[in-house]
């Protein structure tokens, strides 16, 4: 489950029944989110699935990290800004 990757860092795949998979998405050694997708049904995935969506989960993770770095920039800029221009 989601939970579960995030709290080992690790893929979770679920086959059987309602068939899914939960990828935590790492920055490095650090979990920022995970990403889930869910199939009906019975269903295997197959070495080629699991690359794919491991390097998709790889990608979504620095998206996010990268994302969040340019607010704390702005925010950061902002308020740089804010402090040397005067009050008036």
């Amino acid at each position: 489950s989601v939970t579960e990757a995030l709290r080992t860092g690790m893929p979770v795949w679920r086959a059987a029944d309602d068939a899914g998979v939960a990828l935590p998405l790492a920055v490095g050694e650090r979990v920022v989110g995970a990403l889930a997708a869910g199939f009906g049904g019975n269903r295997s995935f197959d070495d080629d699935e699991r690359a794919f969506l491991a390097a998709l989960a790889g990608d979504a993770g620095l998206a996010f990290e990268r994302a969040a770095l340019a607010d704390t920039r702005r925010e950061l800029a902002d308020t740089l800004q804010r402090s040397l221009l005067p009050s008036a």
